[in-house]
């Protein structure tokens, strides 16, 4: 008999390596975008700050863990459409996501203007993005204004 019950995940993760950072931030953090790299085991590893993220051992958050073994990978995890199939196979109905890797890091970082730099990038995407946002939001102002005008 299918399991009939539907679930919420309440804690879903999306993978944010194949995101180039670069394209997202402002022209002044560009430089400093994370970057992967392979590491010592040979797995890739974000560098930010010149540092690896997460890191692999220590108190405090931007902890991984032992990077002794691959996570494993879904392809629902970078792709929408492929997350949705991997929710219907889990009988899941709503999921709450959170990006993997960088979300974490975010409050370590030393410099906090590439922290919001970051931030805005994850949640926004490229700069361009955020102008038609912020351009959208405009021209619904000046709409409500109209109506409430002639109201």
């Amino acid at each position: 008999m299918a399991n009939s019950i539907s679930a919420v995940d309440a804690d879903g993760h999306l993978e944010e390596s194949h995101i180039d950072w670069r394209d997202r931030l402002p022209d002044d953090y560009k430089s400093r975008a994370p970057e992967r790299r392979p590491s010592g085991s040979g797995q890739l590893r974000t560098i930010i700050e010149g540092k690896a993220w997460p890191r692999p051992a220590g108190l405090g958050i931007g902890v991984g863990g032992p990077y002794c073994r691959p996570h494993p990978r879904r392809p629902g995890m970078t792709d929408p459409k492929l997350r949705l199939v991997d929710m219907d196979s889990e009988n899941i109905a709503v999921a709450v996501l959170f990006g993997a890797g960088l979300a974490g890091t975010i409050p370590a970082l030393e410099d906090a203007g590439l922290a919001t730099a970051l931030a805005s990038a994850r949640i926004l995407g490229s700069p361009n993005t955020a102008r038609r946002i912020q351009s959208v939001l405009k021209a619904l102002r000046r709409w409500r204004s109209r109506i409430s005008a002639q109201a």
